[in-house]
């Protein structure tokens, strides 16, 4: 770039048997750093499964399933979890997992307003890593720029036991196969910050933990909330769970953080995998994102 220049242009081609494609990506370097990227596809073959504005990360542990990891840290990730802004407006907050299986999950089925992967661990006593900072990691944000036609969000964890794996990974997945003959054009922008904002006054996920209960027998979720007040008064939990049953719902004021704790238990009942959905409630309207869960059994 010249000289006091605020961006670079950068052209690259993708060849491999299955498609050629043209880029160009506008770089804005800066506090946040803006990427417009600009793709063309044209297949070779027919392609059913296509990964548009991929992203990867490293999860390794949280406060949800360290029990397994003999580590001196309290967390190691890259990222903590899949933010999804839907495009009817719901805001979305799916937490990571390093899975002992891999795992494949699917949101949406038309074009979000955006989706990326995030890092709300922002102390550095989250952490107690002095060498690698996980703390001041980036979240990246990805906004489609017209038309993107039906597909999902597409969210793939991976079994690691390093830190050194990004295993990871999240893109737009069409519905449509590409075929050749018929060249593919998508456009999007990468935003590289802290977080993504939310709405004012609508609460966000600060922590998420889990362990046994007190018999062993059920899994207790307690998760904290902030930008929604701490009153309780004339909220409730909408919570639902793929299957199992769940016991003890309660929703508190949480004063240190000035925010809102949920909580509830749940009975497995032999299930190898559920999903759980979280978020709360005022009459009819939500004043929390939604929160996400795959529980897996060990």
């Amino acid at each position: 770039p010249v000289p006091h220049a605020t961006m670079i242009v950068i052209y690259a081609l993708l060849e491999s048997a299955s498609t050629t494609g043209a880029y160009r990506f506008t770089v804005q370097p800066g506090a946040e750093t803006v990427t417009d990227v600009e793709l063309t596809l044209f297949p070779r073959a027919e392609m059913r499964v296509v990964g548009i504005a991929p992203l990867t990360s490293m999860f390794l542990f949280d406060e949800t399933n360290r029990g397994h990891l003999d580590d001196y840290r309290p967390e190691v990730h890259d990222s903590d979890g899949l933010q999804i802004t839907s495009s009817t407006g719901e805001h979305i907050f799916r937490q990571l997992a390093n899975p002992i299986k891999l795992q494949v999950s699917s949101f949406t089925t038309q074009p979000p307003q955006g989706f990326g992967l995030v890092q709300r661990s922002r102390e550095q006593r989250d952490f107690e890593d002095f060498a690698n900072l996980y703390e001041r990691r980036p979240s990246a944000w990805v906004e489609p720029k017209g038309e993107w036609g039906a597909g999902s969000v597409e969210l793939v964890e991976i079994p690691s036991g390093r830190e050194t794996n990004d295993n990871i990974v999240a893109f737009w997945r069409p519905t449509q196969a590409l075929i050749p003959g018929h060249p593919a054009q998508f456009a999007y922008r990468v935003t590289w910050l802290t977080e993504p904002a939310l709405p004012k006054g609508l609460g966000k996920i600060m922590a998420t933990r889990s362990g046994a209960s007190l018999d062993g027998k059920r899994r207790v979720f307690v998760l904290d909330f902030v930008g929604a007040g701490e009153k309780t008064d004339g909220l409730h939990l909408d919570l639902g769970a793929s299957y199992g049953k769940i016991y003890n719902t309660a929703l508190v004021s949480n004063g240190a953080m000035h925010g809102l704790r949920a909580s509830f238990e749940i009975d497995p009942n032999n299930a190898d995998l559920i999903e759980l959905r979280l978020r709360i409630m005022r009459a009819d309207q939500p004043v929390s994102e939604t929160w996400l869960y795959r529980w897996t059994a060990p």
